[in-house]
Formats: C-alpha cells, structure tokens, sequence
C-alpha cells in the first residue's frame, strides 16, 4: 500500500503568508492525508533548517501511525525519475 501524506504550512520558514494554499493542495488527487504544520518564525538563520526537521518528524510520525513499514520524505523542490524511483521500492505501477 501507498500512502501520500504531505505536511504543509501556510507561512514560509521566515514570516512570507502563502494564501491559498490549502485550497489548492486539497484539489490534488493522490494525497491521502494533509498535515497543516505552524512554523516557528524568528530572524535566526537555523530557523528553516529547525522546522525542516519538525515537518520531518511529523510526516514520520504520521506514517507510524498508519502502520507504514517504510517512510521517505520529498521537499516539494526535489524531483525523482520514475523508473528508477518504482525499482528502488519495487513497484511497477506507481502511476
């Protein structure tokens, strides 16, 4: 079984209001749960690098919770290639 959990904010790591975006998250099909994650924002410049890792925790968490025998995070910049994405878990038919 696949499951697609993403946890999200709607404020960057350092205060920027991303309106809309739980509307538009939520028209996705594919996602099977959303996580709203409410960062700490400071001027500090480990700020990111701290939330990162909470959203992290969450997601993992989360998929725990769901029973889920392996977990991989994907920040939203990151790109996989599908083919060799399907052999490393060993699905064919992701699509």
């Amino acid at each position: 079984m696949h499951t697609i959990i993403v946890v999200w904010q709607r404020q960057s790591n350092w205060g920027e209001d991303l309106e809309g975006l739980e509307e538009e998250l939520s028209r996705i099909t594919g996602i099977d749960r959303l996580i709203k994650f409410a960062p700490y924002v400071a001027s500090e410049r480990l700020n990111g690098v701290i939330n990162e890792s909470n959203k992290r925790s969450i997601g993992y968490a989360a998929a725990k919770d769901l029973g889920a025998t392996h977990y991989m995070h994907i920040d939203c910049d990151e790109m996989h290639v599908p083919d060799t994405f399907n052999k490393a878990i060993g699905y064919r038919d992701w699509e």
